[in-house]
């Protein structure tokens, strides 16, 4: 389907913002694949109201993560190849958190300006806090999230 890029940010606002879901939607069309859109679900996760992080980039602030996995991340967010992995970040409150996070590329229509295929990044977040460490998932059950 042929539609206006800019004419999508309010329906996905309107269908993502009231799930408990941890979920978030960024636009990888604009520099820096600022936020959309976020879910009820991530806002508990992460403390910040949908207005604190809309237009930000695709990130709870100051979220870090190895090398190896901040190159599949940046990749993911160029591409919409799927990415899974953990990464720790800051809540609003301070406290430190650890996120498992979920990304894929989902597309969704043609723009009927430009012709160009429109796009978004799809986030799905599960606070894994209470593990001791980055190896606190079983590799088979990261390896069974990878394949979703």
């Amino acid at each position: 389907a042929c539609v206006c890029h800019s004419g999508l940010s309010a329906i996905i606002t309107s269908i993502v913002g009231g799930t408990d879901i941890s979920v978030t939607v960024a636009d990888p069309q604009i520099r820096g694949q600022p936020l959309i859109a976020m879910s009820r679900g991530f806002q508990v996760i992460s403390g910040y109201q949908q207005h604190e992080l809309t237009g930000r980039s695709f990130r709870i602030p100051d979220q870090t993560a190895d090398g190896e996995t901040m190159f599949d991340l940046r990749s993911s967010c160029k591409t919409g190849a799927s990415f899974t992995g953990i990464l720790e970040g800051r809540r609003k409150s301070g406290e430190n958190c650890l996120t498992l996070l979920n990304l894929i590329g989902l597309s969704v229509a043609e723009d009927v300006v430009t012709g160009e295929e429109v796009w978004f990044l799809i986030g799905f977040h599960a606070d894994v806090s209470d593990l001791d460490n980055q190896e606190g998932i079983p590799s088979d059950k990261l390896l069974v999230f990878n394949q979703l």
